[in-house]
C-alpha cells in the first residue's frame, strides 16, 4: 500500500514564543477542508452580492417613489409585483405611493446599508482572513467552523456558536459587536406595521402605479 502524503498545519503567522509541534494532516482531509470552506465562502460572497443588489435596489425605489410623488402621484396604488398579472390583490394590502414612502425612506436605507457594513466588516472579512491563514497553497487545514470570527450569534452576543449558515438567510440584520473581540450577531428583520422588510421591495420595486 502507498503512503499517505499529509500537510503541515502552520498558521501563516504563528505566534511569538510558540513552541507547540505542527499538525500534520493527511491530503485527503485537507482537499475536503479545502472543497468545504470554498462553499462556505461561496456562500459568503452570494449573500454579499444579494445585500449590495438590495442596497442598489432600495436606492434607486426611495428616487423612482419621490417622482412619482412630485407629479401628483401619491395616493395612486402601486403594483404588487409578486402577483400574477391576472390574479386580484385583496384591497387591505394595497399600498400607496406615500405609503410606500413610509417603508422605503433614508432612516431605513440607513440600516441596510450599516448591515451590510457590518457583515462585510465584523464577519465576512475577519471570517476569510482566518481561513486564508490555514491555508497553505490554497489547500485549507482547518474547517471554517472552527473560527469563531466564521460563527456569529443568532440573536444575542451570548449565543455563541450558532450556525452561522442561519445568519446568510434571507431577512437578516448584522449588528457590530458590543466589545471588541465578541462575535457579530444576526437578527431577523422586523416586518410588522410599516417598518421595511426585503419582501417589500420585492413586491413594490420598481414601483408602477396601477392603471
Amino acid at each position: 500500500m502507498g503512503t499517505a502524503n499529509y500537510i503541515e498545519e502552520v498558521p501563516a503567522k504563528p505566534a511569538t514564543g510558540d513552541t507547540t509541534h505542527p499538525v500534520m494532516i493527511e491530503s485527503i482531509e485537507v482537499k475536503a477542508i479545502t472543497m468545504i470552506n470554498a462553499e462556505f465562502i461561496t456562500g459568503l460572497e452570494a449573500y454579499y452580492g444579494k445585500e449590495t443588489a438590495t442596497v442598489n435596489k432600495f436606492l434607486s425605489c426611495l428616487g423612482d417613489l419621490a417622482a412619482l410623488d412630485a407629479a401628483g402621484k401619491g395616493k395612486k396604488l402601486l403594483q404588487d409585483h409578486s402577483q400574477f398579472a391576472m390574479s386580484s390583490t385583496v384591497a387591505s394590502s394595497k399600498v400607496t405611493v406615500e405609503d410606500a414612502m413610509k417603508i422605503v425612506n433614508a432612516a431605513n436605507l440607513n440600516l441596510r446599508m450599516n448591515s451590510l457594513k457590518n457583515f462585510v466588516k465584523h464577519f465576512y472579512s475577519k471570517c476569510a482572513s482566518e481561513i486564508s491563514r490555514y491555508s497553505n497553497d490554497g489547500a485549507m487545514t482547518k474547517y471554517w467552523w472552527d473560527f469563531a470570527e466564521c460563527m456569529p450569534s443568532a440573536g444575542s452576543p451570548s449565543a455563541v456558536g450558532e450556525i452561522s449558515a442561519s445568519c446568510l438567510q434571507p431577512g437578516k440584520d448584522f449588528q457590530a459587536p458590543t466589545n471588541p473581540g465578541d462575535p457579530t450577531t444576526c437578527t431577523d428583520q422586523v416586518v410588522s406595521g410599516v417598518a421595511y422588510s426585503d419582501t417589500f421591495l420585492d413586491k413594490y420595486c420598481m414601483p408602477e402605479v396601477e392603471v
